[in-house]
C-alpha cells in the first residue's frame, strides 16, 4: 500500500477513535444505561436497528419534532419515531384522543368499538383493501403477508433481497441466517 493511503487511512483512524472519544464523555449516563440494559436485553436493546456504535443514546421525552437524551442534549428528530410519527412527539389533539382511550381501557381481551370503526375508515380510503386485519408488530404483518401470499399463489419460495431489511425475522447478508423464519428463499440482488 502507498504510503500516501497509510497515512490517509491513519488519519481517518484517528479521527474516528477522537469521534467516539468524543461521544462517549458526552453522553456518560447513556453508556451507564446502556450497560445496565445489556444486563436484560442482549445487545443492551429489543430492536437492533436502533442500535448505533459505540452504544445508542437514551432518550428520555420528546415534544414536537424534538427529542432529549438522558444527557440532556436535544436533537431534532429527522427519523419521526422510525415508523409513522409525521405529527411530532406529544401532539396536544393526539394525547387527548390517547387519553381518551386509556380511560375506557384498551387492552380489555375482546373486540372494543373503535377497531372496526377503524377498519372501515381505511377500506373506504383504499379502494384496493377490501379487509384490513391488524396486528401486533410490523413483524406479524410480514409473517401473515407472506404466508397469505404463499398459500394464494401456492408459490413455496419467496424472494428477498441481499443486504435489505425484511423485518424482525429476516436477516439477508448474503448467508443468511439461523434465526430465519422456515421459508424456502430465493436471495435476489
Amino acid at each position: 500500500m502507498p504510503a500516501t493511503a497509510t497515512k490517509l487511512n491513519s488519519d481517518i483512524d484517528a479521527a474516528l477513535a477522537d469521534a467516539r472519544a468524543g461521544f462517549t464523555a458526552r453522553h456518560p449516563k447513556s453508556l451507564n444505561r446502556h450497560i445496565a440494559a445489556a444486563k436484560a436485553m442482549p445487545g443492551g436493546n429489543t430492536r437492533t436497528v436502533l442500535y448505533t456504535a459505540p452504544f445508542p443514546i437514551t432518550l428520555t421525552r420528546g415534544e414536537g419534532c424534538r427529542v432529549w437524551d438522558l444527557d440532556g442534549h436535544d436533537y431534532i428528530d429527522v427519523l419521526g419515531e422510525f415508523t409513522a410519527g409525521i405529527f411530532g412527539h406529544s401532539h396536544p389533539a393526539i394525547r387527548a384522543a390517547i387519553d381518551r382511550a386509556l380511560d375506557g381501557g384498551i387492552n380489555l381481551g375482546g373486540h372494543n368499538m373503535m377497531e372496526a370503526e377503524l377498519a372501515q375508515v381505511i377500506v373506504d380510503r383504499f379502494p384496493s383493501i377490501e379487509l384490513v386485519r391488524f396486528t401486533n408488530s410490523g413483524t406479524e404483518a410480514n409473517l401473515l403477508a407472506i404466508t397469505t401470499a404463499r398459500v394464494h399463489t401456492g408459490r413455496k419460495q419467496v424472494m428477498v433481497f441481499d443486504g435489505g431489511y425484511h423485518g424482525a425475522v429476516f436477516y439477508f447478508t448474503g448467508v443468511g441466517s439461523p434465526v430465519n423464519v422456515p421459508f424456502d428463499f430465493v436471495l435476489a440482488r
